[in-house]
């Protein structure tokens, strides 16, 4: 119950800014029940959490919305646009998928992208994005502020559209099931109560001339209606929604979403029914055409690059380019070695130390650059000297400072130095970039809160330009790896690049060829962790490409 139920259990509500913030508490067991996507309820049930639906959140209620001035009419319009989506797995990616099978679109006609729902009527404005599909009162917020223009109501394309379902752990149904039933009932009871015609007020509702005065201890307590707002239920609905311990908005907006059109959201006929999932489960089902052509294409493309790299080396003879049957054999020969196990392990441990210092230095400069104008016009013109320079011109420097050590390998030194030189640069520019990017809104809003200082730096800027870091310590990383095999061809007694050296010298090219195999394939590897650690961290915030 709520002050607006008159007896009953208390349900305490809770608000998050995104749906992968939800999984993650439903899944820890922090959150018993809650209104999520229907794919995405699927979808997680399959993967093992213990969810069902129990109910939906309402009929309609979603729009897909372009910019005012746009030309879009229709969405054959928005081919080769970027739309934004709530979720890849969410009711409104299936709805675009329905229209680009009714308009004759290709899988790639349209790029998807993960948004945050409050995020999406700004990516509009400053044209981020060329149309969003949410639920309300997201679409509402860009038609009211002026720059926003419907293209679709679900309920003109796709009648009876379920966005959210009700999901509830299974431990809570089987702890306390009445509990669960009484909140359904709950929910069902006020859905049909703001569609039913009516002006009686429910508990915890007055119209301004009723209400205490302002400052009286009961006022916070009530929700109130001003003057001329409308006492209707779809009204006093939004009057109650539009609450801080609710949706915190506007309550215009909210008015507006209840009733422009009128049934542009329904809250009647509710009860799940197997008819209203069959095509989410096509959707969300455990494989679909458009992931197995992701695997099959990468695969063909290798197979393709294979049959010509054969057909190049038909008639070379074993001391020339090799074909790719001698190439594995000698790689199979390296194997049975154990020398490539080790000279991988070598230069791996170079590039982490020269990385992992470039990180830790270049990301603090970069902050510090991109934070203060006096640092960025000292300091800048030397960097943008030095980073052009290739970090193999510096190879007579490093042996140079380093030669003379004896507490480490001065091989191994020089490697790590030319590596952190090839890593802090570009480590640094893209995080004073990044830093300089950061929305100045977000700034003021934290200075206006007192936070100052290092604690400005670290709750606010940091976080706001982590993902450009991100992609600057992947284009870093790439180049490292490029750098530690070529510094290793020189003055070195291991590592890959000095295995490419030694198999050159002694005329084994197989050998030079299936380095060269590894080197690439360990860079793609380290491609690919440093874009999963930044799809983790977009997917984290609720911005990710599908």
């Amino acid at each position: 119950m709520t002050q607006h139920s008159e007896s009953g259990s208390a349900f305490r509500s809770k608000k998050y800014t995104s749906f992968s913030a939800i999984v993650e508490d439903i899944t820890a067991g922090n959150l018993k029940a809650s209104f999520i996507l229907a794919p995405l309820a699927m979808v997680m049930n399959r993967k093992g959490t213990p969810v069902k639906i129990v109910h939906l959140g309402h009929r309609d209620g979603t729009t897909m919305m372009v910019r005012k001035d746009s030309p879009y009419r229709t969405f054959a319009d928005l081919r080769s646009r970027r739309i934004a989506i709530p979720h890849r797995y969410s009711n409104q990616r299936i709805l675009v998928e329905r229209l680009k099978e009714r308009f004759g679109f290709g899988p790639d006609d349209i790029t998807l992208v993960d948004y945050p729902p409050p995020e999406m009527p700004a990516a509009l404005k400053t044209g981020q994005i060329d149309a969003y599909v949410v639920g309300e009162p997201f679409p509402a917020k860009a038609e009211m502020d002026g720059f926003g223009r419907v293209l679709y109501f679900t309920k003109d394309i796709w009648p009876r559209f379920i966005s959210c379902v009700l999901v509830v752990h299974e431990d809570l149904i089987r702890e306390n099931r009445p509990l669960v039933e009484e909140l359904v009932r709950g929910i069902s009871r006020s859905g049909r109560w703001i569609d039913e015609p009516g002006e009686d007020l429910a508990p915890g509702v007055v119209e301004e001339k009723d209400a205490p005065p302002p400052g009286a201890p009961r006022r916070d307590s009530l929700t109130i209606l001003r003057e001329g707002f409308g006492r209707t239920h779809r009204m006093q609905a939004a009057a109650i929604a539009a609450r801080r311990d609710y949706y915190a908005q506007d309550p215009e907006l909210l008015k507006f979403v209840l009733s422009h059109p009128p049934d542009r959201v329904r809250y009647t006929n509710l009860i799940p029914a197997r008819a209203d999932f069959e095509e989410i489960q096509k959707y969300a089902g455990p494989v679909s055409w458009n992931r197995i052509r992701q695997v099959l294409r990468p695969i063909l493309g290798l197979g393709l690059f294979l049959l010509f790299w054969q057909l190049a080396t038909l008639n070379n003879k074993a001391t020339d380019v090799p074909p790719p049957y001698l190439t594995f054999r000698g790689l199979a020969e390296l194997l049975r070695q154990g020398v490539l196990l080790r000279n991988v392990v070598a230069s791996v441990f170079r590039v982490l130390w020269g990385f992992t210092l470039a990180a830790l230095v270049g990301i603090p400069v970069g902050i510090a650059l991109g934070r203060s104008r006096i640092l960025s016009e000292l300091f800048n013109p030397p960097v943008q000297v030095l980073r052009p320079i290739s970090p193999i011109a510096w190879l007579p420097i490093a042996t140079l400072l380093f030669g003379t050590v004896t507490w480490f390998d001065p091989s191994d030194l020089a490697a790590i130095f030319l590596i952190f030189l090839s890593s802090f640069f570009s480590i640094t520019t893209a995080s004073a970039a990044a830093v300089a990017s950061v929305e100045q809104k977000y700034i003021r809003s934290a200075l206006n809160l007192g936070v100052k200082g290092l604690a400005l730096i670290r709750r606010v800027i940091f976080p706001a330009a982590l993902p450009q870091i991100l992609t600057g310590l992947r284009i870093a990383l790439g180049i490292s790896w490029v750098v530690v095999v070529a510094a290793e061809m020189l003055g070195v007694s291991s590592g890959l690049g000095y295995q490419v050296n030694d198999a050159r010298n002694n005329l084994r090219y197989d050998l030079v060829v299936a380095a060269m195999v590894v080197i690439g394939l360990i860079g793609l590897g380290l491609d690919i962790l440093m874009r999963a650690i930044e799809r983790a961290e977009l997917a984290r915030r609720g911005i990710a490409r599908v």
